[in-house]
């Protein structure tokens, strides 16, 4: 103050100004890291964004060139999507694809990773059925089997059940569980009762299995819906003469010739029916031979 000649006495609180300069040196850092943050997040989001893309390019190869019957080159691109995402789509098409390729022992590895996450996952459940039954564990099999049939499935669930269930029977009928995979296919049957084309499949089916009574069940069903089906009629023909029901068989053949004049098949059986009538409609024990 004694040197301030005319001047105002100096404050003690002069050091003022310096703190207001700190105040805007402190917001000024808090806005570049602020700025940093977001471009930090944001370059983040880009290089997430752009793997994920990424990921998903390749998985779409593997799809086009699976659908191709190209096993080998589409489990590279299996492979590559799942070492930029790990989730569980990506382990699922490979152990599929690895499935699909018999190899086992490695699909097994990312299936049992699947359902471990997803125990209702209907597509890790019918890998793992194909698996075992090739191993020769039917009863595992099965049950794989069965919880693909029941199991939650993101498109086409009824088309990937109807599949399950359709290889269901073709194991039991390998296995010589023939009961059985005849009780499979009355169950597709009953899911599709609309459904004239997968009815007539699951009555020949039934047929090849050597239960011609089944096979007519259901081929009655199908000519219900449909009467001029020519080919249920034949195959209702076909049932019945395996049944040694002859009259039966002959009007069906009849209602098979009626609905498509241009196959000679079905008055060729019908002859034949004639014919085993004429000889003795009323005789017991004449057999189909």
């Amino acid at each position: 103050a004694a040197y301030g000649i005319g001047g105002a006495p100096i404050s003690e609180t002069a050091p003022a100004p310096r703190a207001g300069i700190n105040r805007r040196l402190v917001g000024g850092a808090t806005a570049v890291l602020i700025t940093l943050g977001i471009l930090a997040g944001c370059l983040n989001y880009f290089f997430r964004a752009e793997r994920a893309s990424r990921a998903q390019s390749y998985l779409k190869a593997g799809n086009q060139l699976l659908a191709r019957e190209r096993t080998e080159e589409a489990i590279e691109q299996y492979r590559n999507a799942l070492s930029i995402n790990h989730s569980t789509p990506y382990r699922l098409a490979l152990g599929l694809a690895l499935a699909n390729a018999e190899r086992d022992g490695e699909a097994r590895i990312y299936l049992e990773e699947v359902l471990g996450e997803q125990a209702g996952n209907g597509a890790a459940h019918l890998g793992m059925a194909e698996l075992e039954a090739r191993a020769g564990q039917t009863a595992v099999a099965v049950s794989h089997f069965e919880r693909a049939i029941y199991g939650a499935w993101p498109g086409n669930a009824a088309r990937n059940r109807s599949r399950a269930r359709s290889e269901l029977v073709d194991m039991l009928d390998h296995a010589g569980q023939q009961q059985r995979a005849a009780a499979e296919l009355m169950a597709m049957a009953a899911d599709a009762p609309k459904d004239t084309g997968v009815q007539r499949e699951i009555a020949q089916r039934l047929a090849k299995l050597g239960m011609p009574g089944k096979a007519a069940e259901v081929y009655r069903e199908v000519t219900a819906i449909d009467g001029r089906d020519a080919a249920s009629w034949a195959g209702l023909g076909e049932a019945e003469l395996a049944l040694g029901h002859f009259p039966a068989a002959r009007d069906a053949f009849e209602r098979a010739q009626a609905s498509d004049p241009g196959d000679a098949a079905p008055v060729q059986r019908v002859a034949l029916c004639e014919e085993i009538l004429a000889h003795e409609p009323r005789a017991r024990g004449i057999t189909v031979a």
